[in-house]
């Protein structure tokens, strides 16, 4: 269970062997309750980390800045 939790805590995603266009379910689901047990998150489902990722990225885009036109 260590070695699992350190691999999805490195932001590491195992492709599921089902579904190769996604990430393993369970992996995600420990994943989520790591976070929320961290306080990344407010509660352990992907709509919560798909928010929290959404104010990430809004929190960062400044910093990027425009791209200069050539």
């Amino acid at each position: 269970m260590k070695e699992i939790t350190q691999y999805l805590c490195q932001g590491t995603q195992h492709i599921c062997h089902s579904k190769p266009d996604r990430a393993c379910r369970g992996g995600r689901d420990l994943q989520l309750q790591v976070f929320a047990a961290l306080g990344v998150i407010d509660k352990p489902t992907d709509e919560a980390l798909h928010g929290a990722n959404q104010d990430f990225l809004a929190s960062h885009a400044h910093q990027s800045g425009p791209e200069k036109a050539t």
